[in-house]
């Protein structure tokens, strides 16, 4: 079995890119979950080459977190909009994403670039981290040598906690706001679920990948369709799967979608190849989507975060 580990064939160079293009459909693609939480709206973080950057939603302010190329996947923002957590490749392969499929981990890092933690130490493969509510916890998908699993880990790297044991490569867990329930996403099927935090209560909610809880509770944001197939859209469904909303409809690629802490809006990343931007659209469906970023760097993994 061929483990997820492709993230965006752009983000490497040229002729790397052109043969993970070419190898796109019959490989499976990883991403982060973005558990997003009530609040006023803050700052977008993203990956752009391997670094993380922040950027407000109107497409001005942009401030590189990290100096470096650490890999930089699997972003999402702290309920406080103070730290980011992220899966990162430093210290392997020079950060290179199509190196030996081992012992990625999840680290924690300030808006402002300080303080970085290695959250998880081990010599297997973790990622899709998604913080808490309450910002104690993590939750992310970790290589049991045969299978993804979801877990659940403090922030300081402790009280590791197993959540699945299903054996189908699960992955994008995202917490609900009230920190109830996780959703993940399930390899095979092609579907989203939920779980109990303690493990257990497993339900599935839809066919799609790339889950985001509303701010909420009430919802969950998803790509409708298999992370990075063409004309791929952004949905929103109640978490009891009903009452499914297209919310983008533009014959376009667009996935990782979301939501604004005010619950009004969803960013998400539209194109594929050498020229995907981050966009934010009414989650209502009206009105048109707007650009943030510009197509002259490679924009992925948006994560809308709280104003701190």
């Amino acid at each position: 079995m061929v483990r997820r580990k492709l993230y965006l064939p752009a983000l490497l160079g040229p002729l790397v890119a052109a043969v993970l293009m070419a190898c796109a459909a019959a490989v499976v693609v990883s991403k982060e979950a973005e558990a997003t939480f009530p609040g006023k709206n803050g700052r977008i973080a993203n990956n752009s080459q391997g670094v993380i950057y922040t950027i407000n939603p109107n497409g001005t302010g942009k401030f590189k977190v990290t100096n470096t190329r650490v890999g930089g996947y699997n972003i999402d923002y702290s309920p406080d909009g103070k730290k980011i957590t992220y899966t990162s490749y430093e210290g392997f392969n020079d950060g290179n994403p199509t190196g030996p499929q081992k012992d990625t981990e999840i680290y924690t890092i300030n808006v402002d670039g300080s303080a970085k933690t290695n959250v998880t130490n081990n010599d297997r493969g973790d990622e899709d981290s998604s913080y808490s509510p309450d910002g104690k916890r993590i939750a992310y998908a970790g290589w049991d040598g045969h299978d993804l699993e979801i877990y659940t880990i403090g922030v300081h790297g402790k009280n590791r906690v197993r959540l699945t044991n299903n054996a189908t490569n699960d992955g994008y867990p995202d917490y609900s706001p009230n920190g109830k329930k996780i959703a993940a996403w399930s390899e095979k099927g092609q579907y989203i679920y939920t779980i109990s935090v303690h493990g257990g209560g497993k339900s599935k909610v839809v066919k799609g990948s790339d889950p985001s809880y509303s701010p909420d509770g009430k919802r969950i944001a998803y790509t409708g369709r298999r992370f990075f197939e063409r004309d791929s859209e952004i949905y929103t469904i109640d978490v009891n799967g009903r009452h499914r909303t297209k919310v983008t409809n533009n014959n376009a690629t667009e996935y990782w979608p979301s939501y604004s802490p005010d619950d009004k809006k969803i960013a998400f990343i539209r194109g594929r190849g050498r020229n995907p931007d981050i966009y934010t659209k009414n989650v209502d469906s009206g009105g048109e989507s707007k650009k943030v970023t510009g197509s002259r760097s490679i924009w992925s993994n948006p994560s809308w975060g709280s104003r701190a």
